[in-house]
C-alpha cells in the first residue's frame, strides 16, 4: 500500500507549492529517530502540526494539471525503457533527458521534474 503514496520528500515539496487537499494518509516524522511513517486514515483537516499530507500519485499529478496546466506522459521508448515528457498549454517544455528501467523510476523522475518546474516558475514571478 505504501507505493500508492508519493514519498515524504516530495510531499513536503508539494506542501511548499500550495498542496492542501485532504488525503487519506499523513506522513509523520519521529523527532527522536528522524524516521518517517505513513499514518492514517485521515478524513479531516487540519492535520497535526508535525505531519505532512501524503498524497496519492494521482492527487499529485492532478495538482500540477489543475494549478499550473502541466501535463505529463510516461511511455515506453525502447525495449524495457521508459521516458517522460511534460507539456504546458500543449507545448512540450521538457522532454526525454534519459530513460528509466521501470515505470516507477520514470514516475518518480517526472514528479521531481514537475516540482522543479513549478518552483522555477514561482521564482520567476517573484
Amino acid at each position: 500500500m505504501l507505493k500508492e503514496f508519493i514519498p515524504y520528500t516530495e510531499a513536503v515539496a508539494l506542501k511548499e507549492l500550495g498542496f492542501e487537499e485532504t488525503c487519506i494518509r499523513i506522513w509523520t516524522k519521529d523527532n527522536q529517530y528522524g524516521s518517517k511513517e505513513l499514518r492514517g486514515p485521515l478524513y479531516k483537516t487540519p492535520i497535526p502540526k508535525d505531519a505532512i499530507r501524503a498524497p496519492l500519485w494521482q492527487q499529485a499529478f492532478r495538482f500540477f494539471r489543475e494549478t499550473n496546466n502541466l501535463n505529463h506522459t510516461i511511455c515506453i521508448v525502447a525495449a524495457s525503457k521508459y521516458g517522460i515528457w511534460i507539456h504546458k498549454d500543449r507545448n512540450k517544455i521538457k522532454g526525454l533527458e534519459k530513460t528509466y528501467t521501470t515505470y516507477e523510476e520514470a514516475e518518480q523522475a517526472c514528479l521531481e521534474k514537475l516540482i522543479e518546474i513549478v518552483k522555477n516558475l514561482k521564482h520567476e514571478q517573484e
